[in-house]
């Protein structure tokens, strides 16, 4: 993995023209990725504090990825590594690697965590439905989806929440299906709630 230095102007350049590229050959979106997990042992072209960075690196990130994104296509960024404001409003952080338990830790954090975002001014958040870590039970799966579906972005996605214990595809499909269906119902309530959120000069 290389690791860019978001602090220099010419790297920031340099990436974002490889955004553009991407953006005229189709792409729709970007998803901002590992930009919580930086080196400190690094010198940055401003002089930057490595340490101190841990945020800062992040807003520079998705700034850069938001920039491209805007000047293409108007479009924001879905972030693993939340911006702070004043660009909460340009990305929409999920919550992290979660880990399906019988006891929903996980899933009580990340509730816990997207209503912390919502009072810090992010109107957009994701978390991975079915947890990142391990494979859920066909209940729980099924409260993920429940919960996933009903956040303002939805996303299955994992590192073994594909395959669930306990329940047929057929059972599993029908929950989805249904809380998808519930949700494109209430699009047009989604989508007049997302333009609020976002400045008034973009409205």
């Amino acid at each position: 993995m290389g690791v860019v230095d978001f602090t220099g102007a010419g790297a920031r350049r340099w990436f974002a023209g490889k955004l553009r590229a991407l953006l005229r050959l189709g792409v729709d979106c970007f998803k901002t990725d590992f930009g919580e997990r930086i080196p400190t042992d690094v010198v940055y072209a401003d002089g930057s504090d490595p340490v101190l960075m841990h945020n800062a690196y992040t807003l520079l990130y998705n700034r850069t990825v938001y920039e491209a994104l805007a000047d293409e296509r108007g479009q924001t960024t879905l972030s693993c590594s939340p911006a702070r404001p004043p660009r909460a409003r340009s990305s929409s952080p999920c919550t992290g690697a979660e880990t399906s338990t019988a006891t929903c830790e996980s899933m009580a954090e990340t509730l816990r965590g997207g209503l912390s975002l919502g009072l810090c001014g992010f109107g957009f958040w994701s978390h991975d439905i079915g947890g990142f870590e391990s494979s859920a039970t066909a209940d729980l799966y099924n409260r993920w989806v429940a919960f996933g579906l009903l956040s303002s972005h939805s996303r299955l996605h994992g590192a073994g929440s594909y395959a669930c214990r306990g329940s047929s595809a057929r059972s599993r499909s029908n929950v989805l299906r249904f809380f998808t269906r519930l949700k494109c119902r209430l699009m047009p309530y989604l989508y007049a709630k997302a333009r609020e959120a976002l400045p008034a000069g973009r409205r």
